[in-house]
């Protein structure tokens, strides 16, 4: 079973979260939860797969609550949905808290369904490349000190024009003074960080979509991580989507 935490306070919202979840996929099981501190409570009993999460709960918000999630180890890559009645549909909520998407209230039947049926794919397919690939946590050095990052959580490297390596990951923008990609790609060791453009390294794992943009350019889009993109040239498109298309059809098999 999948297990989705519903944290909603609104009685009538809630039920109909939890109804319509169950009619998406019989795997499915909702797990309710009317506070940010019931459902801290669940995260404990319960090994949560993705949350619906109302952005204006009682007590603690629910982007504070979100913000705590990530700094659980067991849920810093947890898929996330945010339902509020506001726009939060921009990049620096989706950079700072990494939420999947958003729903706007009130909930209309086909926005719901449609974006809860993208949202459950999105775990399934995280859920089978972490089941497959063991996680290993990175040391990396930055200019601000060292950070440790999920392997799985690190999207895409790039350079800046200021001669800097950018390394983008769900949560943050890392920096580090100017080295090679030669250096970065030994200092991680992973046979899946490949080039996308002539400066820019993609994680393959993360790749949820490529998008055609013009007949030699597309936009890479990633899981998990709405808002953030990397482009892909014509040069490498094919290494790139041989090698992803490869996982999609172990992670299927």
């Amino acid at each position: 079973m999948i297990n989705i935490l519903v944290v909603e306070d609104e009685d009538l919202a809630l039920r109909y979260c939890i109804n319509a979840l169950r009619k998406v996929d019989s795997e499915i099981e909702p797990i309710p939860a009317k506070s940010a501190e019931d459902a801290f409570a669940i995260l404990e009993q319960f090994s949560i797969d993705g949350a619906f999460i109302d952005i204006k709960l009682p007590g603690i918000s629910g982007l504070e609550f979100a913000d705590k999630i990530r700094k659980i180890d067991k849920y810093h890559l947890l898929p996330i949905i945010f339902a509020t009645g506001e726009d939060h549909n921009c990049p620096e909520i989706y950079q700072q808290y990494r939420n999947h998407d958003y729903i706007q209230k009130p909930f209309t039947k086909d926005v719901f369904i449609r974006k809860s049926t993208r949202f459950i794919e999105a775990i399934k397919t995280q859920n089978r490349v972490i089941n497959k690939k063991e996680e290993r946590i990175i040391l990396l050095q930055t200019d601000t000190g060292d950070f440790r990052v999920a392997l799985l959580d690190i999207l895409y490297i790039d350079k800046t024009p200021l001669r800097k390596i950018r390394i983008i990951t769900r949560g943050q923008e890392l920096l580090r003074s100017y080295t090679s990609f030669q250096a970065i790609l030994a200092e991680i060791n992973d046979e899946n960080l490949v080039y996308c453009n002539q400066s820019c390294i993609v994680n393959i794992p993360t790749i949820e979509k490529i998008v055609n943009i013009t007949h030699k350019t597309w936009d890479i889009h990633f899981y998990n991580a709405p808002g953030i993109k990397c482009p892909l040239s014509y040069k490498y498109h094919a290494e790139v989507t041989d090698k992803w298309h490869s996982m999609v059809d172990q992670d299927d098999s």
